[in-house]
């Protein structure tokens, strides 16, 4: 009887620790300690002039902190991980350091958060980051067994855009999919309003543009299907959306115009170029249970998730 109470004990132990131990030969992450593995690829970044190094990995902990709200689920958290991972290594070239502004992402110090969120916040964010980097390790995006370029944006205006209808490239894991969700968030649209004289100051005046002339001589001249803005004619010249959108300091290339009086309406839909994965779209998903390989598959239709070697 002793003995066979001694083995249901044992038996329990090992159902309840197994999924433990697997999950850290998997992902290399001990859930109690929060640590992380190295890459052994270095990136080189700059931090108030001074010139600094850490393993791709930790380096990851700034990114994330820097580039995701704090209440995001984790598996958006576990997406951005991937994304970026999978940016840095189709970047770096072997026996070379990456350079950080290569990979165009932002970047948060210990210091940065904690004057943002507070104390508290930020460790729970960190706490949040490292499980993230931790759970995903090795994990990254292929297509046809390369690197992608896996895009991604804060909003989109409710489906996401194509590389095809952007680049007029087709990209066949940068497909458009419906992510309507976004609808819903409160960067979705943004409205801004300009005088005449201030955007002929914003755009220059080798167009031959005034403020008399600007409703006559400016005008969206091509856009893609999805509805995004390609080019805009100015006066005597043409200029891309993406330019324009620059100049003005908007949110997308998704916008209209409308005169009113003395002024100019601008109004903008989704936050981004809006390709590939939505983080806000990504995000309604996660908090309906969909995991982090669900996340990617969906918004990068055709590419594979896999687990590089240790």
């Amino acid at each position: 009887m002793g003995e066979k109470c001694i083995i249901c004990i044992g038996m329990t132990l090992l159902m309840l620790f197994l999924p433990y131990g697997l999950t850290m030969l998997m992902t290399g992450y001990d859930k109690q300690q929060g640590t992380i593995r190295d890459s052994g690829i270095i990136v080189e970044y700059e931090i108030a002039g001074e010139l600094k190094t850490a393993d791709l990995e930790q380096y990851m902990i700034g990114v994330l902190l820097a580039e995701l709200p704090y209440d995001y689920e984790l598996a958006v958290y576990e997406a951005q991980a991937v994304i970026t991972r999978t940016n840095a290594r189709k970047l770096h070239k072997a026996g070379t350091n990456l350079l950080a502004q290569d990979l165009k992402v932002s970047y948060a110090t210990e210091e940065d958060m904690i004057k943002q969120l507070g104390q508290t916040r930020y460790e729970e964010q960190l706490k949040k980051v490292k499980t993230a980097i931790g759970n995903t390790y090795g994990m990254v995006l292929t297509y046809k067994g390369n690197y992608i370029d896996a895009l991604y944006h804060n909003v989109s205006m409710g489906q996401t855009a194509s590389a095809l209808d952007v680049y007029g490239k087709d990209i066949p894991y940068l497909t458009s999919v419906d992510s309507s969700a976004d609808v819903e968030a409160k960067d979705y649209m943004q409205t801004l309003t300009f005088t005449y004289e201030q955007l002929v100051a914003l755009l220059g005046d080798q167009y031959g543009l005034t403020p008399e002339n600007f409703l006559a001589e400016v005008a969206i001249s091509e856009k893609s299907k999805a509805g995004y803005v390609k080019m805009v004619k100015l006066g005597t010249g043409n200029i891309t959306g993406e330019e324009f959108k620059q100049l003005l300091s908007l949110n997308s290339t998704y916008f209209y115009m409308e005169s009113q009086e003395s002024q100019l309406k601008i109004v903008c839909l989704g936050k981004g170029h809006g390709m590939g994965l939505s983080l806000y779209g990504a995000n309604q998903m996660a908090k309906q249970g969909k995991d982090v390989r669900e996340l990617l598959t969906y918004y990068y239709q055709g590419a594979s998730v896999e687990v590089i070697g240790e």
